[in-house]
């Protein structure tokens, strides 16, 4: 079958022609806790289910997440222009005759800008720098202000006298991974973070059940509802999550192109929709008062920052093990 076949099946599969998608949609994010409501009501018709819409939205956000959030792509989100070699080789003749030095590091920008194995960016916009932690050399030149790194892509690894007998275990693995980058520091951070940021995923679709799980043991007197049902409330919850997070994407882009301060403010209202969405969702699909609905509310997030907490460090030693 073609590949336009396929991804053709598959979408006709996720819509199934009569809006199912966006009329969900549509309740989710105006409607807090009516399509899970409704779906344990036995009314599942109009909806589409939660797990095939989880699949969906969260294949959907982690390939712009990834393509987007990358730690060595910071430039894409700050304006930054990083010089080409024609841009390089030009000013590195005007800079021949000044040789000017750097304060901070005791570099040239000329050899900054001919050495290969460094990143330049120029033009940055509203008078932005880069942190120090990721761009350390920067110089101030014809109006214009230049930041350098090196290039974590470049791979140094010692041979000969370099080479060295490494022990077992963690330190092992250390001292390897230290040789992989040349000592570079800012590189070997950046593919620490790049790894752990590919286990994000996984820690989310972890964090289900044991979100699930605190919900049954809030509302454990409720003997009608199951684990099942608490289940179905949080896979919508994380779908309208996926949502809310893209929407928010987007606006922060629209602020970076236009410059405009309105889209900062629609920003900050759509961060705090997800709290006030979670805790209206919960008023509605269990039906208590509002008094144990905050109560419970306050419990449930404090319980899951715990959980969220704990996996991400389970991540993190894991993610230190396997470098």
């Amino acid at each position: 079958m073609p590949f336009f076949a396929l991804v053709q099946h598959f979408i006709f599969d996720i819509f199934h022609f009569d809006g199912k998608f966006f009329d969900t949609l549509r309740y989710l994010l105006f409607r807090p806790g009516f399509v899970p409501a409704e779906y344990m009501r036995g009314r599942r018709m109009s909806y589409l289910d939660p797990i095939r819409m989880y699949i969906f939205t969260s294949a959907v956000f982690f390939l712009l997440f990834f393509a987007f959030a990358k730690p060595g792509n910071l430039g894409n989100f700050t304006g930054q222009n990083e010089l080409s070699k024609v841009e390089r080789f030009d000013y590195a003749s005007k800079y021949l005759a000044q040789g000017t030095t750097l304060a901070d590091t005791g570099l040239q920008p000329l050899r900054v800008l001919m050495d290969s194995s460094y990143i330049v960016v120029t033009d940055m916009t509203s008078g932005f720098v880069p942190y120090d932690s990721i761009y350390p050399i920067k110089w101030e030149m014809d109006g214009k202000v230049f930041a350098a790194r090196k290039d974590s892509s470049i791979i140094r690894i010692g041979s000969g006298a370099d080479s060295v007998s490494f022990n077992k275990g963690l330190d092992g693995r250390w001292k390897r991974y230290k040789q992989q980058f040349g000592g570079d520091t800012e590189a070997m951070v950046q593919n620490f973070v790049d790894k752990l940021l590919h286990l994000f995923p996984y820690l989310l679709f972890l964090s289900l059940p044991f979100f699930a799980g605190i919900l049954k043991l809030l509302y454990r007197r409720n003997k009608s509802l199951f684990y099942f049902d608490h289940a179905v409330f949080t896979l919508y919850h994380y779908v309208f999550s996926f949502i809310l997070l893209l929407i928010m994407f987007g606006v922060n882009g629209l602020e970076e192109k236009s410059g405009w301060r309105i889209f900062s403010w629609l920003f900050t209202l759509l961060s705090l929709a997800w709290p006030v969405h979670l805790l209206f969702a919960m008023k509605r699909f269990y039906g208590q008062g509002w008094g144990r609905t905050v109560a419970k509310y306050v419990v449930l997030n404090f319980l899951a920052t715990i959980v969220v907490s704990l996996l991400a460090l389970a991540f993190i030693i894991y993610s230190a093990f396997t470098i």
